[in-house]
């Protein structure tokens, strides 16, 4: 599920290809995730198959798509959905 965390990283992808769609926080609003007072949220929003009853203006957020091959590196900002 889509998830965010108050701690900025950097993925190494060792091996196989893998697939990131990065979403700002600015619309935490619209992704509406549980208040449960730890150091991360996720969200039970499916940008595969969106639900404009339960979440209204998921079709038209800004995103970022990502494929990171052997031996990339992608920087993972604090906060940033993904």
């Amino acid at each position: 599920p889509l998830h965010n965390a108050m701690t900025p990283f950097f993925f190494v992808n060792v091996c196989g290809v893998k697939r990131w769609t990065i979403i700002p926080n600015q619309y935490l609003a619209i992704l509406q995730p549980a208040a449960h007072g730890l150091g991360y949220n996720h969200s039970d929003a499916d940008l595969e198959a969106i639900d404009p009853q339960r979440y209204p203006g998921l079709a038209s957020i800004d995103r970022m798509e990502a494929v990171l091959h052997p031996g990339d590196v992608m920087f993972m900002p604090a906060w940033a959905w993904h």
